[in-house]
């Protein structure tokens, strides 16, 4: 794979960080006008969110490596 590929990889995949980022804090604001299940349901949302993070950034480390 060329570099200007992975530079591509590691620019999208950064991208996707932000976004998701930008989703987590979106949807931490929601929470505070939610309860029971809904407030459940975002809470394990952003969980799943902070995962996908952290495997785009072990992602982005190999890619670099």
């Amino acid at each position: 794979m060329s570099n200007k590929d992975h530079s591509d990889n590691v620019a999208k995949m950064k991208s996707m960080i932000n976004d998701t980022i930008d989703n987590i804090k979106t949807s931490e604001e929601a929470l505070k006008a939610t309860t029971g299940e809904q407030q459940e349901a975002i809470k394990k949302k952003n969980e799943n969110r902070r995962e996908a993070i952290e495997a785009w950034r072990e992602a982005i480390r190999e890619e670099l490596s």
